[in-house]
């Protein structure tokens, strides 16, 4: 369903109650401890261990300036990285042919004085010249740097709020190199015409307000006809998805899937769909801009060990609720890219994880980051490893290989998935039929690649509900665990029974085989009939 809203000349502005929703506050209002640390535990908070960490997968590297608090992160063509360091006030980069760093203080900023929460710049990209550009909410402006003479210039947006700033929060280039940027609390989207910027004013950028009643907006997406996407929320109650046509001057809203409140992530592949992730459950969504299709799909659920509360129960209560489960077992899907083979990478937030899904397959794997912050977690009485490194943003590189970025622990990693995968899952039955009250089944096979050093869990999740778990359905597999003592197979039957008072529909489910640090996952679509009787 959608609706266009044509632009007028005139400037209306609808007065909409700020609060922090889950973008803004993404580290803070979904991930945050229930109890805030004390000024004495302030840097195991937000400063990390110091201690680089390391998996089959994952390597990490940390940065030279304690408390950097690292979030924006991008890869040139030569495969150096670069990235922001919100509290640190730096632009770093690091070269991993030497594993060598080098920080540029931007003019005129201070670091932060105490420690303390920072997520300022959230977006690096680099244009045609080899310019490196990026939004920062502290300073409300957009800058620039030239990597070959090491200069910054700065370009003041014009508008602002009742929070000192109208918080940029992505950008990207238009096929004119002109450069658009979404203001998550100015409502509006804005584009930067480089030929015409000076040097710390506001010339050359223009403003559009997106006349949305929303609390705030999201990043935004350019698709290959050149309309910008972006979505608008007001969390935890609804999100919108819009696209703004710059030839027509003129928005188009679109309705998404009921549940999604906090869309932030969006992409386009090269079929023209939008892709977009909930970072307020663990959804993320297919849309197709023709026919205003939707079609959700869940991640796996999260480990206990990475969750802001206890949920066991809740895994094995089908029918529990909120108020009789403690715990928010979702990943909360983040910000994502297509890479050249149409695959979907995005960040895990309380996952912790990097994941990529092939649309064609239908295929989820997911990657474990090895560093666990225990400041970020409901870890009283749980043994460690425990909670989450925040890892915010991530970029792909030239080789295809992922570097990300984790705020909360002062490093940056990168993840290497050409490497061989050491467990892999097939559904023999993809697409199952069954009326609600009655059961339906399908074989499951795991390959072991190699001898295993310990179990291989079988999990599930879907899209029942947009927490991922399965309200109103029974999953049950013939084995939970499976061992492997040499490279083999194994054959698991997996039944699925809907309770009488799940709603009749077409539903995802996400069957999953993990071990250690990756966690291999096949969608099966599940129609569920009324019952027969």
């Amino acid at each position: 369903m959608s609706r266009k809203v044509k632009k007028s000349s005139g400037v209306k502005k609808f007065i909409i109650i700020g609060v922090i929703a889950a973008l803004v506050g993404s580290t803070l209002a979904v991930a945050l401890p229930r109890t805030p640390p004390a000024e004495d535990k302030a840097k195991a908070f937000l400063c990390g261990s110091g201690v680089a960490n390391s998996n089959r997968y994952v390597q990490e590297f940390v940065i030279p300036t304690e408390c950097a608090e690292p979030v924006g992160i991008v890869v040139d063509e030569d495969g150096i990285v670069w990235f922001a360091e919100s509290a640190a006030r730096k632009v770093g980069k690091f070269d991993p042919n030497t594993n060598t760093f080098k920080e540029y203080p931007l003019p005129g900023a201070k670091a932060q004085e105490n420690v303390r929460a920072v997520a300022s710049i959230w977006s690096m990209r680099f244009d045609e010249q080899g310019n490196l550009w990026f939004p920062d909410v502290a300073t409300n402006a957009i800058w620039k740097f030239n990597p070959r003479i090491e200069i910054f210039e700065t370009y003041k947006i014009p508008a602002t709020t009742q929070f000192g700033t109208s918080y940029p929060i992505n950008l990207d280039f238009d096929d004119k190199g002109k450069v658009w940027f979404s203001e998550i609390y100015g409502k509006n989207l804005g584009v930067l015409d480089p030929s015409a910027a000076i040097h710390n004013t506001d010339a050359g950028i223009t403003e559009i307000s997106t006349k949305v009643a929303f609390e705030t907006l999201g990043p935004l997406a350019f698709d290959n006809d050149g309309n910008i996407w972006f979505t608008a929320l007001s969390y935890p109650v609804s999100g919108k998805l819009l696209k703004f046509d710059p030839q027509q001057n003129d928005f188009t809203i679109y309705d998404l899937p009921a549940g999604v409140s906090s869309p932030v992530g969006i992409v386009a592949d090269g079929q023209g769909n939008l892709w977009i992730n909930d970072h307020g459950t663990s959804m993320f969504i297919r849309f197709n801009p023709d026919t205003s299709a939707t079609m959700t799909y869940a991640t796996s659920l999260p480990l206990r060990k990475t969750s802001i509360g206890l949920y066991e129960k809740c895994l094995l209560q089908p029918n529990g609720s909120p108020t009789t489960c403690s715990g928010f077992p979702v990943s909360l899907p983040y910000w994502n890219s297509i890479d050249n083979q149409g695959r979907l990478w995005f960040n895990e937030h309380q996952g912790n994880s990097i994941a990529v899904f092939d649309p064609k397959t239908e295929t989820l794997i997911e990657y474990f980051i090895p560093t666990q912050n225990p400041m970020w977690g409901d870890c009283e009485n749980y043994p460690e490893p425990c909670g989450i490194a925040n890892p915010l943003q991530f970029a792909i590189a030239p080789d295809g290989r992922i570097w990300f970025s984790e705020w909360s622990d002062n490093k940056i990693g990168v993840l290497n998935s050409n490497l061989a995968l050491p467990v892999l899952l097939d559904v023999d039955k993809k697409n199952l039929k069954v009326s609600s009250g009655e059961s339906v089944s399908t074989d499951l096979t795991v390959t072991a690649n190699e001898m295993l050093s310990s179990s291989v869990q079988m999990r599930i999740s879907g899209t029942v509900v947009p927490t991922g778990r399965l309200f109103n359905m029974t999953a049950q597999f013939s084995e939970q665990e499976l061992t492997f003592s040499e490279p083999s197979t194994k054959v698991v039957n997996l039944t699925l029974t809907p309770d009488k008072e799940l709603a009749p529909g077409e539903y995802r489910i996400t069957v999953s085989a993990r071990y250690n640090e990756v966690t291999y996952s096949k969608i099966i679509h599940l129609t569920v009939e009324p019952s027969k009787i």
